[in-house]
């Protein structure tokens, strides 16, 4: 894993735990509240953002832990491997 896929996935994975923690935060202020704002429960959706952005997170982790090979001799500026 290059360091720019690294950095993507990193940015991804949390974009998307913020947004599904965002949407479940707001569904249960919605329900305490009453307000009415959504009128289905958000929280499969935000489930599934929450999953997804922890996955992301964990395939960066494990590329890390098991010292990904195409990690050590990438380049990010797309110069031909010798």
């Amino acid at each position: 894993m290059t360091e720019t896929s690294r950095r993507v996935y990193l940015g991804l994975g949390r974009a998307f735990v913020a947004i599904g923690g965002g949407m479940a935060f707001a569904s249960l202020l919605d329900r305490a509240a009453g307000w009415g704002f959504f009128r289905a429960s958000p929280v499969g959706t935000a489930a599934f953002l929450v999953v997804i952005g922890v996955l992301l997170l964990w395939t960066v982790r494990q590329a890390d832990r098991h010292g990904d090979p195409a990690r050590s001799d990438a380049t990010d500026d797309h110069e031909p491997r010798p």
